[in-house]
């Protein structure tokens, strides 16, 4: 017998995650939380009166919470090498960093230590 195409219920295909997506959730998780989630870019930039440089060092978490930061990661990814050592350092100063690639994940991390605002 013949299947029909059009009565074929067969789930489609999901796209892969980006990290963007895993941000944007992980975001709203903190938010919802209390938490105030600050983007910490890298690299260098001018100031808006382009008398000065800024250079923010490589390897920074992508945001900071008050109490800690997050580095959000695409699903499966890990952090690079410079970003590691950047972890280790802030742990030497107490400083947690969560490392997630979803939003359970971030609700997780959240949980393990009871964070909430």
């Amino acid at each position: 017998m013949k299947r029909d195409k059009e009565w074929d219920l067969t789930s489609p295909k999901l796209p892969p995650q980006k990290e963007a997506d895993i941000v944007e959730a992980g975001l709203a998780i903190l938010r919802y939380r209390g938490f105030y989630p600050m983007r910490y870019p890298s690299g260098k930039y001018v100031t808006p009166d382009g008398k000065r440089w800024i250079h923010i060092p490589k390897g920074l978490p992508d945001y900071v919470v008050p109490q800690f930061f997050v580095e959000f990661k695409r699903p499966g990814g890990t952090p690079s090498d410079d970003q590691l050592r950047r972890i280790d350092e802030l742990k030497i100063y107490g400083l947690e960093t969560a490392v997630v690639d979803s939003a359970e994940a971030m609700r997780d991390w959240l949980e393990a230590r009871q964070l909430r605002k």
